[in-house]
C-alpha cells in the first residue's frame, strides 16, 4: 500500500511542475481574439486568456491590436495570471500583460478591502431600502449598501482612468472604445470583487424573498420605472406613492461624462428632460416589448425605450434604438460600460418585463 501511496505522489508532483498559480509570471503563446469587446489569446491546447495589461503594453501593440480579423493574430504575451469567477459562476482565466516586468501587477490588486468605510455614504441614493415593503427592508439593505459601494468605487476607478487617458491627448470615444479601458475595468472589478461577490449573493437572497412574498401581488399598470444613472439603479416604484417594489441593477452608456445622449453612437444613454421626471410628465415609456434575443448570449427579453419629443427621433427608432436588456457580461453590471442601452443580470431582465408593460412609464435621470 506504501507503494501506491508513493507513485501517486510522484505522479502529482509531475503534474504540479506545469501548474500554475494566480499571481504567477508567466509567458504564453497563442493566437489573440476579439469577442464582446474583449480581447482572449487561445492557447494550442484550447484555453482562452482573458487579456489586460497597462497602458504601455496597449500603446505598443495599438495597431496590432486594432487590426484583428476573424482569423486572430498569433502573439506572444508575457504577464501575470490570474484566474477569478464572474457573477454567473463561470471560470475566467486571465494575463495581466506588460512588456515591463516591474509594472506587473501583483496578487495585492485581489485583496480585500473590508475595513473601509461603506462608499455609498459619500453619496447617498435617490431611495433607499426604508421605502419599500416592510418584510424586504433587511434584504434590500443587504444588497444595496455593498452594491452601491461597488458601483461608485469602480465609477471613481473610470474617472481617474480616463483623466490619464486624456493627459494623452486622446478623445473620448476612442477611450470608450479601447482595450485600454476594457482592462481597467477589468482590474476595478478584481480590486473590489469581495464587494462584487458580497452583493451578487444578497441580491439572490433579495430576488427570493420578493418573488415568494410579493411579485405575484404587482400589477404592472400601477407601476413605473426611474432610472437614476448615478446611483446605477434601476427602480420599480409604485405610482402615486413611489414606494419601492424592486430594484435591479444595472450598466448604462460608456461615456465617461454620463450625461444625456446627444448624437448616434456617442455611448450616452438618453434622460428625460429636467422638468419632465414625474411618471405623469416623462416623455419616455416602454415600447415594443419583445421574447427574442437581439445578440448571441443575451437573454430572451427586450423592453424598448420610446419618447414622445421630436428632438429624440434620432435615437428612437421605433422605440428598439435605446433599450433596456440582459446581459451575457455581468461582470459589467454596477459600471459604465454600454453603447447607451440600460443592461440587467439576465434574471433581472426577466423579472422587470414580468412586471411592466408596453406602456408603463420610464424617468430616466
Amino acid at each position: 500500500m506504501k507503494y501506491l501511496f508513493l507513485f501517486i505522489f510522484l505522479i502529482s508532483s509531475l503534474f504540479s511542475k506545469n501548474r500554475i498559480y494566480s499571481g504567477d509570471k508567466i509567458i504564453i503563446d497563442g493566437v489573440l481574439y476579439k469577442a464582446l469587446d474583449d480581447y482572449y489569446l487561445q492557447t494550442k491546447e484550447g484555453l482562452s486568456l482573458l487579456v489586460l495589461g497597462d497602458l504601455s503594453f496597449f500603446k505598443k501593440n495599438y495597431s496590432k491590436l486594432s487590426s484583428i480579423g476573424e482569423d486572430g493574430l498569433k502573439m506572444s504575451i508575457s504577464g501575470s495570471y490570474h484566474s477569478f469567477t464572474d457573477g454567473a459562476g463561470k471560470e475566467i482565466h486571465s494575463i495581466i500583460a506588460s512588456d515591463d516586468p516591474k509594472k506587473l501587477i501583483d496578487s495585492a490588486v485581489f485583496d480585500k478591502n473590508d475595513s473601509e468605510e461603506p462608499f455609498y455614504l459619500i453619496e447617498p441614493p435617490a431611495y433607499n431600502w426604508e421605502q419599500t415593503f416592510p418584510k424586504l427592508k433587511n434584504e434590500l439593505k443587504n444588497f444595496m449598501v455593498p452594491y452601491l459601494t461597488y458601483a461608485r468605487k469602480v465609477e471613481d476607478d473610470y474617472q481617474k482612468n480616463y483623466k490619464d487617458w486624456k493627459k494623452l491627448g486622446n478623445s473620448a470615444n476612442d477611450y470608450m472604445g479601447s482595450i485600454y479601458q476594457r482592462s481597467q475595468r477589468w482590474e476595478s472589478f478584481f480590486r473590489y470583487s469581495s464587494l462584487f461577490y458580497t452583493f451578487v449573493d444578497a441580491l439572490k437572497t433579495y430576488r427570493k424573498k420578493f418573488k415568494k412574498d410579493f411579485k405575484n401581488k404587482v400589477y404592472s399598470s400601477k407601476t413605473y420605472v426611474r432610472v437614476v444613472k448615478k446611483d446605477f439603479l434601476i427602480y420599480l416604484l409604485e405610482k402615486k406613492t413611489d414606494k419601492i417594489i424592486f430594484v435591479y441593477p444595472m450598466s448604462y452608456g460608456g461615456n465617461p461624462d454620463g450625461e444625456t445622449k446627444k448624437f448616434d453612437s456617442d455611448y450616452r444613454t438618453p434622460e428625460s428632460p429636467d422638468h419632465k421626471r414625474s411618471y405623469e410628465t416623462t416623455p419616455l415609456q416602454m415600447k415594443r416589448r419583445l421574447k427574442y434575443s437581439a445578440a448571441p448570449g443575451m437573454t430572451t427579453r427586450l423592453m424598448g425605450i420610446e419618447s414622445k419629443l421630436e428632438k429624440d427621433k434620432f435615437w428612437v427608432k421605433f422605440g428598439m434604438n435605446i433599450v433596456i436588456h440582459g446581459s451575457p457580461v455581468s461582470s459589467s453590471i454596477g459600471t459604465k460600460a454600454s453603447h447607451g442601452c440600460m443592461r440587467l443580470f439576465d434574471k433581472d431582465a426577466l423579472s422587470l418585463f414580468d412586471l411592466t408593460n408596453d406602456t408603463t412609464p420610464v424617468v430616466i435621470e
